[in-house]
């Protein structure tokens, strides 16, 4: 009986090498051998080392030219090894190519813990947190951090869909999340009688951040205006142009006389001494405004309360938290850009 042998050829061409998977390769080569009914390691060997590019050819030429009895399962775990993705490389691809969309955060959230399934069995794995965190919209990053890191993720998930719920809420023409706007998507009976004060508080922010604008721009104005005047009298004595006159300098800012030398230096000191005072002044009284605006009745009287601020020349905002069950819970969310300031 005329022995016969099985080629490859007869059933076309081996897959090409992908370079950018070689797992996958590997993948579509078994289906080939078993289509082909290829079964003999030397034969697969031979096959899978002759598609490699000549580039990688050099990696593994200590495995070709010394070929063991299983050299083609060897050949593919060191093509796994040495040249395919980890595990979490590739996760990490396939997560960060995901995209919240028109979904609610907490949805996005299980849609990424499904895709890691079975490769990661951790509910609060450190990796979905941060895919889940970079797919959420930038407005809603600020409050989203303020999170302690070992919130569990259904938690945040929850608090990024109360977040991200009042932030299109918002007007668009403020960039705000006032306090009055989160605690309205809460059922509390205490946060919605707490509803018409933290009305007249936010009325009372807007009034401190006209002020602070006008202090402002009254300042730029008469800097403006003083840097295009051209004083032309000048004092004997260089010294005397950094001094205050006698009455300025017993009577500060309540001096009503001047002498003429001195004028210009110290309209120029007094001037920036009552900015500066009453920039901190209404600075102070929004810090202030701004803590009570985002104090509740807690729902645990017991518990520990955190209030989370921060501020800046455009802008300022806090997040009220309280200490519950091991962790920190978010209880209220404030903003406001100070426009034109």
């Amino acid at each position: 009986m005329e022995n016969q042998t099985t080629s490859p050829a007869v059933y076309g061409p081996p897959p090409p090498f992908v370079e950018d998977s070689p797992d996958i390769w590997i993948i579509q080569l078994d289906l080939y051998f078993a289509r082909a009914q290829i079964v003999q390691q030397e034969v697969k060997f031979q096959t899978a080392a002759s598609l490699l590019p000549a580039h990688h050819v050099m990696e593994f030429i200590d495995m070709i030219r010394d070929p063991s009895v299983q050299a083609y399962d060897e050949l593919c775990g060191a093509l796994r090894s040495r040249l395919g993705k980890s595990t979490e490389e590739n996760l990490r691809s396939i997560l960060a190519a995901q995209q919240l969309g028109d979904r609610k955060p907490s949805q996005f959230l299980r849609h990424l813990l499904e895709l890691t399934k079975p490769h990661i069995t951790d509910k609060d794995s450190p990796l979905v947190r941060e895919i889940f965190l970079q797919a959420m919209p930038d407005k809603s990053l600020p409050f989203l951090q303020f999170l302690y890191p070992e919130t569990p993720l259904d938690t945040l998930g929850g608090t990024a869909d109360r977040v991200v719920s009042s932030l299109n809420q918002a007007s668009a023409a403020v960039d705000a999340v006032s306090s009055t706007e989160f605690l309205s998507n809460l059922d509390c009976p205490l946060a919605r009688a707490n509803s018409a004060r933290l009305d007249k508080i936010s009325q009372t922010l807007d009034e401190i951040c006209h002020q602070l604008k006008r202090i402002s721009s009254d300042s730029r104005s008469r800097s403006t205006s003083k840097h295009r005047r051209n004083f032309r009298r000048h004092s004997d004595s260089r010294d005397r142009s950094n001094k205050l006159c006698w009455y300025h300098n017993k009577f500060g800012s309540k001096a009503n006389k001047c002498v003429l030398p001195f004028r210009p230096r110290c309209r120029q000191i007094v001037d920036n001494s009552t900015n500066l005072t009453m920039q901190g002044e209404a600075f102070n009284l929004a810090k202030t405004a701004l803590a009570s605006a985002t104090s509740l009745h807690h729902p645990d009287p017991t518990a520990q309360m955190g209030l989370f601020t921060d501020a800046s020349s455009t802008s300022m905002g806090a997040v009220l938290q309280q200490w519950h069950n091991g962790m920190w819970e978010p209880l209220a969310f404030w903003s406001r850009q100070l426009k034109n300031a």
